[in-house]
């Protein structure tokens, strides 16, 4: 192995990086592998459960968890041909609900994750795509020769019926999975007409040109727009090209917004302070932007004032794209759809949604009048200071510190922030707060295949995870800055710049 690129602590291999002949990257391709299935349990015996005419037995495994200075604790999971019974974990739930996911089929991913770092071309590189079979991930590719490609990976479920995006009856065996995607089947390209390869979480096919059900849900597409912007803005692209890109703030949503209120009048003049500087705004979401700070809290105010009307309190949040876990699963889905949706009603101004136009004008100059006051109460008096980065800060959190006197010890942050969820530069919030704190990019990489010793990355906050490393927060203000660090290919480049040396021995 001659490697180099970001690792998973715990597990073998490079995930992302380049060997001598290839380079490779990785996006989550966003393929429903997912589905929940409803079980009926016998009303008599729960540890069995309805499937067609027959009662099967629930299989039933016993995890023993270590607590220190308490007694072990035993949790006993139920399992049915399904998956796992998680219904007990959900609030509410009134129903036995199994969870039924490709990622817990056994499977050979690390394997074909050592098959991926040793190869030598684009032939190794798809028999590696066939061994991955979760998750599902969007894999890149460059060669030394000049070839571009890509291959959706993992296992995708072919459905018997419906397309698995609400729980299916589990006991009448019309839902259930009949097989999975063949690998050629999945979206994939060799050296495309276009030249580039986007990926940016977005649905890489429309539906008309896939004929097998790979999901309902991606990202809104709007990084990916604005990387095809960049790509077709010259035709060619150096390293310090795509740097520039990887950092790109452009907000096209942000855009939109503004243009939209372009003709919008009013004789408020609170509400005319934050239109005339939206209007003056280029679009691009600096830390220092003010009307990125507008436009941001704009799409605040207007939220609140238009959803509460027709989605339930309870609802709510996760509609905007909350998780149900803060820890685990702190963003869904939905996030960044709603924006979208915004954008057009208030762009048509359906019927169902206003009066007429001027009902929804004067909720425009409503919430321009809202994001002021907010602007005001949050940064004071002075327009000047209503800089987005005051807003948009970022805190790498440990798990410490989240207890509030270890916070400035373990976490690294708050540092102001550019870019929001929408942008190339992602930063992505949570529903109610404008702290990067929900999907946003730690690490970069940018390889050049003609000069191995020119590729470059950057990992925040550190390198280490240990406390007391000097490595442990160092990367932080690069990262912030967008500078990286030097990934040295070849021995003699390396020595020359070697400061420490860590021998790993059996």
């Amino acid at each position: 192995f001659h490697v180099a690129g970001f690792t998973q602590p715990g597990l073998p291999y490079v995930m992302v990086g380049h060997n001598g002949r290839i380079a490779w990257g990785a996006t989550l391709a966003y393929t429903d592998c997912e589905d929940l299935f409803i079980e009926k349990l016998h009303p008599e015996d729960p540890t069995r459960y309805q499937f067609g005419d027959k009662w099967l037995p629930v299989q039933q495994i016993e995890e023993h968890i270590e607590v220190r200075f308490q007694k072990p604790h035993t949790e006993v999971i139920g399992i049915t041909h399904h998956g796992p019974l998680i219904h007990a974990l959900l609030e509410k739930s009134t129903q036995p609900l199994a969870f039924s996911s490709t990622t817990l089929q056994s499977g050979i991913t690390m394997d074909g994750f050592g098959w991926l770092n040793t190869a030598v071309n684009w032939d190794d590189f798809v028999t590696a795509v066939s061994r991955i079979h979760a998750p599902s991930l969007n894999l890149l590719y460059a060669d030394r020769q000049g070839n571009i490609g890509h291959w959706v990976t993992g296992r995708v479920p072919i459905r018997a019926a419906g397309d698995g995006s609400l729980p299916a009856p589990g006991w009448d065996g019309q839902h259930e999975w009949i097989g999975t995607i063949p690998l050629d089947e999945m979206p994939h390209a060799l050296n495309p007409k276009s030249g580039y390869i986007i990926s940016a979480n977005h649905r890489l096919l429309p539906p008309n040109q896939c004929a097998h059900n790979l999901g309902q849900m991606w990202r809104n597409g709007y990084r990916a727009e604005r990387i095809r912007q960049l790509l077709h803005s010259q035709p060619q692209h150096s390293l310090e090209d795509c740097r520039r890109y990887q950092l790109d703030q452009l907000s096209l949503p942000g855009l939109q917004l503004r243009d939209l209120l372009a003709d919008l009048r009013t004789n408020n003049p609170t509400a005319q302070l934050t239109l005339d500087l939206l209007q003056q705004w280029d679009g691009y979401l600096h830390a220092d932007s003010v009307g990125g700070a507008v436009f941001e809290v704009l799409i605040e105010q207007l939220t609140a004032t238009l959803l509460p009307a027709k989605v339930s309190p309870s609802l709510l949040p996760h509609l905007l794209g909350q998780g149900i876990n803060e820890n685990l699963h702190p963003v869904n889905e939905f996030q960044g759809y709603w924006l979208v949706n915004m954008l057009q009603i208030l762009a048509e101004a359906p019927r169902h949604w206003f009066a007429s136009l001027a009902t929804r004008n004067k909720l425009l100059i409503r919430c321009l009048e809202e994001t002021t006051a907010v602007l005001q109460q949050t940064l004071g008096e002075d327009p000047a200071e209503w800089q987005w980065g005051r807003l948009h800060t970022v805190t790498f959190q440990h798990a410490l510190g989240r207890i509030g006197t270890f916070e400035g010890i373990f976490s690294v942050g708050p540092l102001p922030l550019p870019g929001d969820g929408n942008t190339v530069a992602q930063a992505g919030m949570r529903p109610g707060s404008f702290a990067c704190n929900g999907v946003s990019v730690s690490s970069r990489l940018l390889v050049d295949m003609s000069d191995l010793d020119q590729a470059e990355a950057m990992l925040a906050p550190g390198q280490s995870g240990h406390l007391g490393s000097p490595h442990y927060r160092d990367l932080a203000p690069l990262w912030q800055r967008g500078e990286n660090f030097s990934i040295l290919w070849h021995e003699a480049a390396i020595q020359a710049e070697t400061v420490h040396t860590l021998t790993l021995t059996k």
